[in-house]
């Protein structure tokens, strides 16, 4: 089985997030910080500007995503983002 992530993207993710949550419905923010902007990198990769990935990485949330998951419970997530309304 190869996928592993199902990541979305929302400028408000930490709203959606906080949705998913009162549902039982967990969702992780994968690499919050990049890799180029790890401590242990700064100084190889200080000068590096990576415009788009620093954007999404703001903006992205990985959902329930594994072989084992029930048709009910993909119906539960996919229900649970379709009702959600951003603040804005």
């Amino acid at each position: 089985y190869v996928s592993h992530l199902y990541v979305v993207i929302s400028s408000e993710r930490d709203s959606l997030r906080d949705f998913l949550k009162t549902r039982g419905i967990s969702s992780e923010v994968h690499y919050p910080v990049l890799d180029y902007l790890q401590p242990s990198l700064r100084k190889d990769f200080g000068s590096t500007e990576l415009e788009k990935s620093e954007q999404f990485s703001g903006t992205i949330l990985s959902l329930p995503c594994f072989p084992q998951m029930t048709k009910d419970q993909v119906k539960l997530v996919v229900g649970s983002v379709n009702d959600w309304r951003p603040c804005s």
